[in-house]
């Protein structure tokens, strides 16, 4: 049986630990880090920006913001970070998590294993809310 949120908070709170990044030879940066706090599981998450296509940024973009497009996806440069690039691919859709996208479409981002795993551990999290 799978733990409930409560029991993985329970074990993981004081378990973070920061990878050793600074070791890293691609990480590009100096100095401490770490982790922040890890908070405990709540009832029911809070919305996310853009659910369901309500006042969704994205949606209401011209696809010219975009660096690439097609009938599917969009790639969207990120906001200037520190880093040298960084893009995300998005799809026009919404879809809450890897696990709600088509077969099709995660095929198309070559992540059918992973939109499976998602949707295994949505089947164990639904399955231990109902026990």
């Amino acid at each position: 049986m799978s733990e409930t949120p409560e029991e993985l908070f329970a074990r993981a709170v004081d378990a973070l630990r920061m990878p050793p990044v600074q070791e890293w030879e691609e990480f590009p940066f100096d100095g401490e880090m770490r982790p922040r706090a890890f908070l405990p599981p709540v009832d029911t998450d809070e919305p996310r920006n853009g659910e369901g296509g309500v006042d969704c940024w994205s949606c209401a973009q011209p696809d010219e913001a975009f660096i690439w497009t097609n009938e599917r996806w969009r790639l969207l440069p990120a906001k200037p970070n520190g880093l040298p690039v960084v893009v995300l691919l998005e799809t026009r859709e919404h879809y809450a998590e890897p696990g709600d996208l088509p077969d099709d479409l995660a095929a198309e981002l070559g992540d059918v294993w992973q939109a499976n795993l998602d949707r295994v551990a949505e089947a164990l999290r639904s399955e231990t809310a109902h026990n």
